[in-house]
């Protein structure tokens, strides 16, 4: 039934006091648990994040610790954590405390990707206790034969429409929260995330078989709701020469279905 019905049978049968999200490819770094055990108990936090590296083998002989942070963490709300800190969408970024979780009532979405990225940002805003640990937890390995970098034409497909619609629930998330100066900041960002979503669904659209028409027909309702063109894309993360530039095309119908074109003709990847 897929990745998020597999992780809520997960979350039904689990027995210990925390929950942590493994993918079946990767791995956690050398003695690490006692130490993010001993640090999410000494500060009773609801989720304990930490660092993750990408990697394309399974050695640890290269591995070093981030070391960055002295003293004692600390504490960030959830509101907090997402203005100040690079949230990751996947759930692998987080240990998170059974009982809390269970409280908030949240599970993954079933039958669709990009679940990762609801349930995170819906656990996170719940959280009023998240502590970072700068220490690299997670081996995250990059394997060509992964689910996301499936080329299967109806894989793809699904990808882009389950991208497009990431960008949907999170509007109708933002649109849920209070809008005050206590948010301002963590709302700017989560809707920097919103436009990312829309933007690599029209990136995967044109290295996928849809049709023009019908990723129009996805973009002229998200038009309806106001997160179509793409307003917050090249703020903060996105700013290089190539995201601004494929950002003017994407906004731009013509510009949009001439690259449709171009980009296939020539087998062209971003």
């Amino acid at each position: 039934k897929g990745v998020g019905a597999a992780r809520n049978v997960g979350l039904d049968v689990a027995k210990g006091a925390y929950i942590h999200f493994l993918d079946p490819d990767d791995y956690l770094t050398v003695d690490v648990l006692n130490e993010i055990l001993a640090t999410a108990k000494k500060f009773n936090t609801d989720i304990l994040a930490f660092n993750t590296k990408d990697t394309d083998t399974y050695s640890q002989a290269d591995f070093h610790d981030a070391g960055k942070e002295n003293g004692e963490p600390r504490i960030y709300s959830g509101i907090a954590y997402i203005s100040e800190k690079k949230y990751g969408n996947e759930a692998w970024w987080y240990i998170i405390k059974k009982d809390f979780l269970l409280k908030s009532g949240i599970r993954f979405m079933e039958g669709r990707w990009m679940e990762d990225a609801i349930f995170t940002i819906n656990v996170l805003l719940k959280a009023e206790r998240i502590v970072h640990l700068d220490r690299y937890v997670l081996m995250h390995v990059k394997l060509p034969s992964s689910a996301m970098n499936s080329k299967e034409e109806s894989h793809y497909k699904k990808l882009v429409y389950d991208y497009l619609n990431a960008g949907v629930m999170y509007n109708d998330i933002i649109n849920s929260m209070k809008h005050d100066d206590s948010t301002e900041v963590a709302i700017k960002r989560m809707r920097v995330r919103q436009d990312s979503f829309v933007f690599f669904g029209i990136a995967r659209a044109m290295q996928s078989t849809l049709k023009f028409e019908h990723l129009w027909e996805q973009l002229k309702e998200m038009k309806s709701i106001g997160i179509y063109p793409l307003k917050n894309f090249n703020k903060q993360t996105y700013t290089s020469l190539k995201f601004r530039a494929l950002a003017t095309i994407f906004n731009n119908k013509t510009l949009l279905s001439t690259s449709f074109v171009v980009f296939r003709k020539l087998k062209l990847s971003i």
